[in-house]
């Protein structure tokens, strides 16, 4: 029993995440069709990833691709109307190798998506993540050059580290945060990497490139990845086979100088406890937009939590959140009677930026592999305001055959006083080649 659950999937995780982002709920006026909903689940961290069961992939010596495709149906159920909505995906990734010391990596996805009907209409976007040359002169350096997807920190729900990750979402079709992450832009950069034993330091330039944003769908977007002028610098030696900790400095032109810190460590051997934060002087989200008055201060964002191994296939994860961007009580009332132009200007800037929608939030995601079966998996997630103790609630079951994976997901997400009642419900298939 105890080898069959061993592979859990943390797919789970991104669902809570999903779940309880702040919930205002824009739609019926917003033509971009996002809502807040959408956006809770922007800032899970990718431990799911590093979690979840690799895919089928062909590899050699000198090269290594993978590719799949994805397609999905959805129904949404909200303020009493029925949408529905199909996407299909295609996911390349290619390393090719020049020698033994140097190799290129080209990763990306085109996602086609029809509807929601009866307003149906196709819209195609290209995300190229990756494009880059990795130079290692010796075992303890490494260049790299080009489009990276830089990552940082060690959290689940929320990575205040994570400093790459504003302006880098450019097609959101998955709540999971392992997905959010991964399938993100890259920021184009010159990264240095010194190693020794148990520790490393990491020096990033990334420099500003004046072009204009763009939505067409084999675009770049330069400038929503390189806006300004950026650096950061992480530093990184682990203590004994416990404790990992990481000091990251980054800055640039026009924007404050930011400090975060994440740690690691094993309370137990079947636990794994972790906290990540950083402060910067910084308005709140409203603020940013212009609809608040300007509020900016020393604002810290941490995230604390713990994953639980009860057993090799159930895997329990806890966190707690804290973002000081986001709207207190008075923001949110102003929101709840707010045009519908400051509410997607709210909303656009929460998703550019993947800051956390209440500033207090909690975390819990579930999964239990082999539950349906073999390769039969069951993912839960929950995602809840700390104050209100309303959230948004995902589960998905998941089968795999060969190289297939049919997969059932439902998320809900309770009334509020800023938040629109609704659910949806999806069927998703991959296949990896």
């Amino acid at each position: 029993m105890k080898k069959r659950l061993q592979h859990w999937r943390l797919r789970v995780l991104p669902v809570v995440l999903a779940l309880s982002g702040f919930a205002v709920t824009c739609q019926a006026e917003d033509d971009s069709g996002l809502d807040i909903a959408d956006i809770s689940g922007l800032d899970i961290a990718d431990t799911l990833a590093r979690s979840a069961p690799s895919a089928p992939a062909k590899a050699s010596t000198s090269s290594q691709q993978r590719i799949f495709t994805e397609a999905t149906v959805s129904t949404t159920s909200q303020a009493g109307r029925s949408t529905q909505a199909a996407r299909v995906s295609l996911d390349y990734f290619r390393r090719i190798g020049s020698g033994p010391r140097m190799y290129g990596i080209v990763s990306g996805r085109l996602d086609n998506s029809w509807g929601p009907a009866p307003r149906s209409s196709r819209d195609s976007v290209h995300t190229l993540r990756e494009l880059y040359v990795e130079w290692q002169g010796s075992p303890n350096w490494i260049v790299n050059a080009g489009r990276i997807n830089a990552q940082f920190g060690e959290a689940i729900a929320f990575n205040p580290t994570d400093f790459f990750r504003e302006g880098s979402l450019r097609s959101v079709t998955s709540v999971l945060p392992s997905d959010l992450r991964d399938n993100r832009q890259g920021s184009v950069m010159l990264r240095m990497q010194r190693l020794w034993n148990g520790g490393s330091v990491t020096v990033i330039g990334s420099p500003r490139l004046p072009k204009h944003s763009s939505k067409n769908t084999f675009s770049l977007d330069l400038a929503a990845t390189n806006p300004s002028q950026r650096w950061l610098v992480a530093i990184s030696q682990k203590f004994g086979q416990q404790v990992t900790p990481q000091l990251v400095f980054a800055g640039g032109a026009s924007q404050p100088p930011k400090v975060g810190f994440s740690v690691s460590w094993l309370p137990r051997p079947d636990t794994v406890a972790y906290v990540e934060a950083n402060v910067a002087r910084r308005p709140t989200t409203l603020a940013s937009i212009g609809a608040w008055h300007d509020d900016t201060r020393l604002r810290p964002q941490v995230a604390v939590g713990a994953k639980w191994n009860a057993t090799d296939a159930i895997s329990i994860n806890l966190e707690l959140d804290v973002d000081k961007t986001a709207p207190g009580t008075a923001q949110v009332a102003a929101l709840t009677t707010a045009p519908p132009a400051v509410r997607q200007a709210f909303i656009e800037t929460l998703l550019r930026n993947q800051n956390l929608a209440y500033p207090r939030q909690l975390f819990v995601a579930a999964t239990w592999k082999d539950l349906l079966g073999p390769k039969g998996n069951v993912s839960a997630l929950a995602r809840i305001d700390a104050q209100s103790r309303r959230g948004q609630y995902w589960i998905e079951l998941r089968k795999r055959y060969g190289a297939t994976e049919l997969g059932a997901q439902f998320l809900s997400t309770p009334g509020s006083a800023l938040q629109t009642r609704g659910a949806k419900f999806s069927f998703v298939l991959d296949h990896y080649f």
